[in-house]
């Protein structure tokens, strides 16, 4: 079957607006191959239902109230109120959780694209296109690491196949919905695959489904050679590789989720990042074939950590392994690495709670870790000599890396 996946971000269908752009370009697209659409949840609706898991009650109150107008505005204003007996039993799924934990957060967050979910698939119906919803949850196969997930991925490509084969028996021309972002553990447990981890979900269907082509809409030309909300010049990428792209989207070019790719390289899929303001126009494509060229990448919330050696050992002996270690239970990511003989330095990615378990569990075994937060990962890519600086700030370096073609600095930064 000739299948084409198309993934729209939150930014796309924000407003009322997005979703006739969606059913424009998804209706040409439908005449000429088999579509499958995975959607994120509208506007900064996560950013809201995490404010719910962890604000103060008056917090979590307002947020909830918000998320709901939000929605049945969106359903008023689309639907003219049609589908909303459905919508308001979605949202009476929000509630300010008595236990904060990671699995309520999964739960919970999840709300957001099950609730754009059901918005798209009903418009799309009004609009005319065979339009059919399927939970994420029946096709996504993961662990149970709660808040980033890990996907069995021939569990998920059986998955897939079965559901989208089922849907296709019943309505051959259907155009299926699902959700980006979701999965569900062995226990049909709602699980979370990372934030910005619906590209990746829209990899893994179309990887199982033998995809011709991969689709992300986005509110840029294709992937920038730097962001151009930080560097105004930037420009469009005609072309990358699938490691390039795994490359930039790692250090920092927030385009693409860095698992996307895989996926996609595995079976030769190409992934065109395209604007939904000028779908005619050409936008990046990502394939086996790509064309090197300067790129700058920011990591934003970085901390560094010091880790002293023990007392006759180098650092290297037993401080390396056991940060490593820790880094790998806490989950911490380990984004820049050095030592000396008498200390491991780390750049590291995680919640402020993560960090805090990764402290506390060194300090338990006895070792003497100090962090500094706040910190930017600069990366340039085959841009030698090009002076490490950010716009509007006054930075300096506290760690310098250069590896191949990249060169990566950590810097501290403060207005000017």
């Amino acid at each position: 079957m000739n299948w084409e996946v198309h993934k729209f971000g939150g930014a796309s269908l924000a407003e009322a607006k997005g979703f006739p752009r969606l059913h424009s370009i998804l209706a040409k697209r439908q005449q000429q191959s088999s579509v499958l659409l995975v959607v994120s949840a509208v506007g900064k609706t996560t950013n809201a239902l995490e404010q719910v898991w962890s604000g103060t009650q008056d917090q979590a109150s307002q947020a909830r109230e918000a998320l709901v107008h939000t929605h049945l505005n969106l359903n008023r204003e689309l639907l003219q109120g049609k589908s909303e007996p459905g919508l308001v039993e979605l949202l009476q799924g929000i509630q300010i959780p008595e236990n904060p934990s990671d699995q309520a957060y999964d739960t919970l967050v999840s709300m957001g694209e099950k609730c754009a979910s059901f918005l798209v698939t009903e418009y799309l119906k009004q609009q005319g296109l065979p339009a059919v919803l399927l939970p994420a949850e029946q096709a996504i196969r993961t662990d149970s690491c709660w808040r980033s997930a890990n996907v069995d991925r021939q569990a998920t490509a059986r998955q897939i196949a079965t559901e989208v084969a089922r849907i296709k028996a019943e309505n051959p021309n259907a155009l299926i919905v699902t959700q980006g972002f979701l999965g569900a553990n062995q226990a049909g447990q709602t699980t979370t695959l990372g934030r910005e981890g619906s590209d990746y979900s829209a990899a893994l269907f179309a990887q199982a489904l033998g995809a011709k082509a991969m689709y992300i809409w986005k509110d840029v030309p294709g992937v920038m050679d730097g962001d151009p909300r930080i560097w105004p010049e930037a420009k469009k990428i005609e072309s990358l590789s699938y490691d390039d792209a795994t490359d930039m989207a790692y250090y920092g070019a927030s385009v693409i989720h860095p698992k996307t790719m895989l996926p996609l390289k595995e079976a030769g899929i190409p992934l065109f990042v395209n604007s939904y303001d000028a779908p005619e126009r050409t936008g990046t494509r990502i394939s086996s074939e790509g064309f090197p060229q300067p790129a700058r990448m920011l990591k934003l919330r970085q901390t560094l950590l010091e880790l002293p050696a023990q007392p006759g050992f180098f650092a290297v002996e037993k401080a390396l392994p056991t940060l490593i270690e820790h880094c790998r239970r806490e989950q911490c990511l380990i984004n820049l690495l050095q030592h000396t003989a008498d200390s491991v330095f780390a750049c590291l990615e995680a919640s402020e709670t993560r960090l805090q378990a990764l402290e506390l569990g060194l300090r338990a075994e006895g070792w003497r870790p100090s962090l500094h937060g706040g910190l930017s990962l600069l990366t340039h890519r085959d841009a030698p000599g090009l002076e490490p600086e950010i716009p509007g700030q006054r930075v300096r370096v506290r760690m310098v890396q250069s590896l191949g073609r990249d060169q990566r600095f950590l810097l501290d930064s403060s207005p000017i």
